[in-house]
């Protein structure tokens, strides 16, 4: 669950700039993880950020999904 964690820093800014692109994808994460915190924080910060750039951290999301799950396989 530390991915829920490193999402929840950025969206309250404890520690680290507040940043809503780095939360967005840490919380995707999270939420790809089964965290239910991660779940209510993505749509939170999807009703804050603009559409496109929503699209470009899912796609970073995705991709770092797609990297590890192939990594953790070998």
């Amino acid at each position: 669950k530390h991915q829920a964690q490193i999402g929840a820093y950025y969206y309250s800014g404890t520690g680290v700039a507040k940043d809503y692109s780095k939360a967005y994808f840490w919380a995707l994460l999270g939420k790809a993880g089964g965290d239910e915190a991660s779940k209510t924080r993505v749509s939170l910060l999807a009703s804050r950020m603009p559409h496109q750039q929503l699209v470009v951290v899912q796609e970073q999301a995705n991709q770092w999904l797609k990297d590890h799950q192939s990594n953790s396989s070998h």
